[in-house]
């Protein structure tokens, strides 16, 4: 919050002071370089977390937990996916028609189902993935997380028969997890400046701040419905 808050004073104040387009790509390149450094991590974190969700070996109650999490995770990305792209139609956060978008004549209701069921078949095509690697480089999230999962199960039933084989491969994962997980714990400590790096150079570069907070508000108001549905 703190960081928003300077970012938004500090790109005010280049915005009256007429900073020119060179200037506001230097205002952001520390947030530039924030993002890009807090998403290099994340896909192999996510995948090697995803394998030693499915390999828990602490206690023999333990077998079971892969198919737990294996259903809860189908269960919660159905019920999160319906509830975003729900709330994404009838509120279009940051359009430009100055408000929700919440008729209901033919027209508009035609218009929603369209938009609703190709982001529906986005969604299966991303559960999906044709390429793990290609998943993982592009940061596919939804893709890491089903192919890691799958991948873990893969390992799982391996070991039954052959437990020396899939040992090192368990190993690497563990400490790809451990050891990601100490970088990003270090990265996040540059999350104030990364962040008002990034609003300074957003303000700075709108012309019109109504729009932008309009916006802003949009987005959310979609993000609190998403998390807290009525």
């Amino acid at each position: 919050m703190a960081g928003c808050v300077v970012g938004g004073l500090v790109g005010w104040a280049c915005r009256e002071g007429g900073l020119d387009a060179q200037g506001r790509v230097l205002l952001g390149y520390p947030g530039e370089l924030f993002v890009r450094a807090l998403k290099a991590p994340l896909s192999p974190l996510i995948f090697a977390s995803m394998i030693n969700c499915c390999n828990v070996q602490t206690h023999a109650s333990s077998a079971s937990a892969p198919k737990y999490a294996v259903g809860c995770y189908a269960l919660t990305t159905v019920l999160a996916s319906a509830t975003g792209v729900v709330t994404f139609a009838l509120i279009r956060p940051g359009s430009n028609g100055g408000g929700s978008r919440l008729a209901f004549d033919d027209e508009d209701s035609l218009s929603v189902e369209g938009d609703m069921g190709e982001s529906f078949l986005r969604l299966g095509r991303e559960i999906v993935p044709s390429n793990m690697l290609k998943a993982l480089v592009e940061m596919q999230l939804l893709s890491i997380i089903t192919s890691g999962i799958a991948v873990g199960i893969a390992i799982r039933h391996t070991a039954r028969a052959h437990p020396e084989a899939t040992a090192p491969m368990l190993q690497i994962a563990q400490g790809t997890f451990e050891s990601l997980l100490v970088l990003i714990s270090w990265l996040v400590l540059f999350a104030p400046i990364g962040v008002s790096s990034m609003v300074a150079a957003c303000v700075a570069a709108t012309p019109e701040l109504a729009a932008v907070a309009t916006g802003l508000a949009q987005l959310l108001l979609a993000t609190l419905l998403g998390c807290y549905p009525p």
